[in-house]
């Protein structure tokens, strides 16, 4: 699966397409809460991309499904919910047990579907699937992470993203001169390979999720037997999780951890404990299967809206407020207020 979603060339163009809808509903100068309109742009770039099917949840479908999903993502993080997960089984909850019930069974309807159309051919990552011939139970099981790991997280990164840009306009027009430059002043075509080429741009995705991690902590592994980790004894089945945030956001590592500075990652700059140390996406080969996807998402997103506005700007209320859950580090979307503006 990794391998699938590394292939960021066939996502370039159902990613810009989806883009584009998402902002021809922003009319500049206009006040603008983007917060859902990012999360069903993501949703709908996931569907075209990875599930081989038009959601089209912009224009008001998938209310149902989009709906469940909410409900599931908005209660089973709860930290009381981790704790005493038995909860679940109360009569309060009984919304919650039927959203779940009823997101799987559109997973489902998403397997099914695809055989039925015959997708065996097709290059979406559902059609990788039943070409492999994996387990359905397995396939239900990957479309749950898709949905979490291609669309929640990469929302409200791009959130946290516009908010940087409303927030340090100095930044946003280093990044417009950039992308003016790369496309001979946009008379040139985005394409994959120019979006390689930008260089600040992909310092200041990194700035942002340095600071504001979508996923800022590690889900609980088990020790399967006795181990020393640095100074530190770890008894069997000891329950660990790893903070990623407090490492990127360590005085020792970054010196000035909390100020937004894009150009810490030029190689001049950038040390060999910082590169340790930045870990959004875990590493290894439990890295973020929807890394690659999510960072080409983020890079089109962002050169589709400097490309379209010159300038991003609070509305009226709007500002960066954070509002977390146990899993998802993601700003208050009643306070997402933005207007984007033209030369």
């Amino acid at each position: 699966m990794n391998k699938a979603f590394s292939n960021n060339s066939l996502f370039f163009e159902p990613l810009r397409d989806k883009i584009g809808q998402c902002m021809d509903l922003w009319k500049p100068g206009e006040p603008v809460f983007i917060s859902e309109f990012i999360q069903k742009m993501t949703l709908d770039a996931l569907g075209s991309s990875v599930l081989g099917r038009d959601f089209d949840s912009l224009h008001g479908n998938l209310e149902g499904p989009l709906h469940a999903y909410e409900t599931i993502t908005g209660n089973l993080p709860k930290p009381y919910m981790i704790m005493f997960p038995g909860l679940l089984n109360l009569p309060f909850f009984r919304n919650v047990r039927q959203s779940m019930k009823d997101f799987d069974s559109y997973c489902w309807k998403i397997i099914n579907e695809a055989k039925e159309n015959s997708l065996l051919g097709g290059n979406s990552i559902i059609s990788l699937m039943l070409n492999s011939g994996l387990p359905d139970n397995v396939m239900r099981d990957n479309i749950g992470v898709f949905f979490l790991a291609g669309h929640e997280t990469t929302a409200s990164t791009i959130n946290w993203e516009i908010c940087m840009l409303a927030t340090y306009p100095e930044v946003t027009k280093r990044l417009r001169e950039e992308l003016i430059q790369k496309t001979n002043n946009f008379t040139i075509e985005l394409t994959y390979g120019i979006i390689k080429e930008l260089t600040y741009l992909d310092w200041f995705i990194k700035e942002t999720i340095r600071l504001y991690p979508a996923a800022p902590r590690m889900a609980g592994r088990i020790a399967n037997k006795d181990m020393v980790i640095g100074d530190w004894f770890v008894p069997a089945k000891t329950k660990i999780s790893i903070d990623y945030s407090t490492m990127m956001h360590d005085k020792s590592i970054w010196g000035n951890p909390l100020v937004f500075d894009p150009e810490r990652w030029s190689p001049e700059r950038l040390t060999k404990e910082q590169r340790k140390c930045y870990l959004p996406f875990s590493y290894g080969p439990r890295t973020c299967i929807g890394m690659n996807f999510s960072l080409l998402q983020q890079k089109v997103f962002l050169c589709s809206l400097l490309k379209k506005f010159s300038e991003v700007k609070f509305g009226p209320g709007g500002k960066c407020e954070k509002r977390g859950t146990a899993f998802i580090n993601t700003p208050n979307p009643d306070t997402l207020c933005f207007q984007f503006m033209r030369e």
